[in-house]
């Protein structure tokens, strides 16, 4: 590089061009970035994070925001590559847009731009997103999808079912798989799922918050003969076998 300007003549170089134009001028560059790896085997990682904001702000609202409740925010949607860290895009709103919903459009724009760069999607995968329209708006689309479900009071029924039934495949790394269908409320019809659990291997320990505010440290002493296992579950269009 032999020089750089300035971010006041970025910002007035942005406030002479058309929102929607800029935009699109901005995406175009990074598609052209990540273009040459859309190619490989990867998962898109969908990140929403709140932005508390001080003085006075486009879009800054009151919203979600855990660590600073009654702040104004913006809510920022990244869509990554996973594993390298690759931002493919990022949608700022006002900080009361901070679910599946508000970060849909931006998403099917973006996977619609991915399609014509390099002519296929092989699969889409999110956590803690995995909300009807958008696993309905990925089969409609053709769209191969993994969503990671919350165990909930219904995935955990089948997780107790499933854990009596015929043995765990082993997947490697710790973890073993089953496979079942599963139809949750408010689903229009089964889907897939991959149930994964790996043993928790050393000392367990329970944090809690005493009445006073203190918080107090217990380790949970594990019995021989007992095992200790976290889950996972996963929903998918996929439709390979264990």
């Amino acid at each position: 590089m032999n020089k750089i300007v300035s971010e006041d003549a970025v910002r007035r170089a942005f406030a002479a061009i058309d929102e929607d134009d800029g935009a699109v001028w901005l995406r175009r560059h990074l598609d052209y970035c990540s273009a040459p790896l859309l190619a490989e085997p990867w998962i898109l990682d969908i990140d929403t994070t709140v932005k508390p904001l001080y003085g006075h702000q486009e879009g800054a609202v009151i919203g979600y925001n855990p660590k600073k409740p009654g702040r104004p925010s913006h809510s920022y949607h990244t869509y990554s590559m996973a594993g390298v860290r690759l931002v493919l895009d990022v949608d700022v709103v006002a900080g009361n847009e901070h679910t599946s919903k508000h970060f849909a459009p931006g998403l099917w724009a973006l996977l619609d731009r991915i399609r014509v760069i390099c002519g296929h999607l092989c699969c889409v995968a999110t956590a803690g997103s995995a909300t009807r329209p958008i696993m309905r708006e990925a089969e409609q689309r053709g769209l191969a999808y993994l969503f990671k479900l919350r165990l909930t009071a219904n995935v955990k029924r089948m997780i107790e079912r499933l854990s009596t039934q015929r043995e765990w495949a082993n997947t490697g790394q710790g973890w073993q798989a089953k496979e079942s269908l599963l139809r949750l409320e408010g689903w229009s019809r089964q889907r897939r799922v991959i149930i994964l659990r790996r043993r928790v291997k050393g000392d367990l320990a329970i944090s809690s918050n005493e009445t006073s505010g203190q918080q107090t440290l217990s380790f949970v002493d594990v019995g021989a003969g007992v095992d200790v296992y976290e889950y996972s579950v996963l929903a998918t269009s996929l439709d390979e076998s264990l």
